[in-house]
This record gives C-alpha cells, sequence and structure tokens, in this order.
C-alpha cells in the first residue's frame, strides 16, 4: 500500500461532523498511523519471505528514488532487502541489524513521506510565476 492509498484510506476514517475538533482528530490519526504500521509490518514480512525481490515489489518508484538518494547511491536500493534496511536506518534502526524491525521501518516511512511532502511543496512554490 502506498501512501497515496493510505491517505485513501483513511478518509474512509472520517469523522462525522458531531465529532469534529478533539475526538474527530484523534480518530483520523489513530487510522492513519494504523495504516502505516500495517504496510511496515507487511512490507518487513514480505522481505523475510522473499529477500531478493525487487524493491518495487513493495515501494513506488517515487519512494525508491528517494531511498536512493538518501543513500547517494542509486544501485543500493535493488532488492527488498537493501531498500528496507536502508529505510530501517532512515527510521534511526542500528545499520548492523540484520532484519529491519517493523517499528524502524514504519518510522522510515513516515520520514520519507515527510520528505515527499516537502519536495511536493517546494516544486509548486517554485513552479508558479510571481
Amino acid at each position: 500500500m502506498t501512501s497515496h492509498a493510505a491517505k485513501a484510506c483513511s478518509e474512509f476514517f472520517q469523522a462525522p461532523a458531531a465529532l469534529r475538533g478533539g475526538a474527530g482528530n484523534l480518530i483520523q490519526r489513530a487510522a492513519i498511523l494504523a495504516l502505516l504500521a500495517r504496510r511496515a509490518i507487511w512490507m518487513t514480512a514480505l522481505c523475510r519471505m522473499a529477500p531478493q525481490a525487487p524493491a518495487s515489489a513493495a515501494l513506488s518508484t517515487d519512494e525508491i528514488a528517494v531511498i536512493a538518494r538518501l543513500a547517494h547511491d542509486p544501485a543500493v536500493a535493488g532488492t527488498l532487502a537493501d531498500t528496507l534496511t536502508i529505510l530501517a536506518a532512515i527510521g534511526g534502526a542500528d545499520e548492523k541489524t540484520t532484519r529491519p524491525r517493523p517499528l524502524a521501518v514504519a518510522r522510515g516511512l513516515s520520514h520519507l513521506a515527510d520528505l515527499q511532502i516537502a519536495r511536493r511543496l517546494r516544486a509548486a512554490k517554485y513552479s508558479e510565476p510571481k
């Protein structure tokens, strides 16, 4: 599930008008966190079953490009195991760990989403004439 799909699924959990405010925000945030956690667990399970699978099996091309750029080596993000190890390192895991943990992958995905949003905002800011 990509970040776009997670956003689309989180719209399912929109709070009714009566719950807008504190409770509605809490429901939305919990739904987004649940989707992010589900994706991280699914990706680590897929990596344990098929570590030599291509990274495109679980990540979008944009996500792979950002991970490769953060690793400063475009060829390093070839297999799913290598890519998830880099993603877990972005999330704060030790680089000595052999298998990425879901919590570190989830933190890496969150950081990756922040970087993608910043890139889109920067592109929108500098593409419009003033």
